[in-house]
C-alpha cells in the first residue's frame, strides 16, 4: 500500500515489467448482477508489458462459493501484444488473478481488480461520527436511481449491542437519510459493526461493514452486494 498525497512520491526496487502489466489490466466491467447461482459473462484484458515475448498461465483466486471458469488459461504474446477473452463468473466483491509469466525468469504475482455486486441502481453510503456526549453515530443514505419505489427493512448489528431496525418505504429516483445512535461510542473503537438492508418483496440485500477506527471523521468500508 502506497499512500498518495499533494506531493510527488518515488517508488525504488519494483519490477517495471510487473507494474506495468498491473496497471495496464482491466475486466469489461466491475458491476455484476446481484442474483446468485446465474453465471454472468465478463472479459478481461492484459498487454506483455515485457521487453520480449512471454508464456503466461492466469487463474482467477476466488472463493469456493463462486463459480467461474477461468482456471489456468495459458497464452502466449509478443512484445507489447495484448490479449482479449471472456469467461464465466458467479460473485464476490474482490477478485484477486493469479499470474506465472515465463519471460526472462519466472515471475509469479497478483493483482486485485475490484467487482460492485449490483447494478448500481440502488446503492447505499455510510458515514460515522462521534457526537458531543460521546455516542456514536451513523447515518446511513439510501439512493435510488431507477424510477421505481423501492422498500428496504434496514438493520445495524454492533457487538455486544441490541440491533437497531429502521425501515425504507416507497423511495423513488432519490435518496433517504436514516441515523443510529450507540451510546458509549468509544468502547466500539477498534470493532466492526455491520448494516443490512434487505429489500422488502425483493431480491437485493445490501451489506455494509464498518470498522470504527478513532474517535471521530469515522467511514465504513465499501459495500457488499449480495
Amino acid at each position: 500500500m502506497i499512500s498518495v498525497g499533494p506531493q510527488p512520491v518515488f517508488v525504488t526496487g519494483i519490477n517495471l515489467p510487473i507494474a506495468l502489466w498491473r496497471i495496464s489490466f482491466s475486466f469489461s466491467r466491475d458491476h455484476l448482477s446481484n442474483i446468485f447461482g446465474q453465471p454472468q459473462r465478463a472479459s478481461y484484458q492484459v498487454v506483455n508489458t515485457f521487453p520480449q515475448g512471454i508464456g503466461s498461465v492466469m487463474s482467477l483466486d476466488s472463493p469456493d462459493e463462486w463459480g467461474t471458469d477461468l482456471r489456468d488459461m495459458r497464452f502466449k504474446l509478443a512484445e507489447g501484444d495484448f490479449l482479449s477473452n471472456s469467461f464465466d463468473i458467479t460473485l464476490r466483491p474482490v477478485a484477486r488473478s493469479e499470474f506465472e509469466v515465463a519471460a526472462d525468469r519466472t515471475h509469479h504475482f497478483s493483482l486485485y481488480r475490484r467487482f460492485e455486486l449490483g447494478l448500481g441502481d440502488v446503492s447505499i453510503k455510510v458515514s460515522t461520527r462521534i457526537d458531543e456526549s460521546g455516542s456514536l453515530v451513523v447515518s446511513q443514505q439510501l439512493i435510488n436511481r431507477t424510477d421505481s419505489s423501492v422498500n428496504f427493512d434496514c438493520m445495524l448489528f454492533a457487538p455486544n449491542r441490541r440491533r437497531q431496525r429502521r425501515y425504507v418505504l416507497n423511495l423513488s429516483r432519490e435518496h433517504n437519510t436514516l441515523t443510529y445512535i450507540l451510546p458509549h461510542g468509544e468502547e466500539l473503537i477498534g470493532k466492526t459493526i455491520w448494516l443490512q438492508a434487505e429489500e422488502i418483496d425483493g431480491d437485493r440485500i445490501l451489506n455494509h461493514e464498518i470498522l470504527v477506527e478513532q474517535s471521530f471523521g469515522l467511514w465504513s468500508r465499501a459495500p457488499n452486494w449480495l
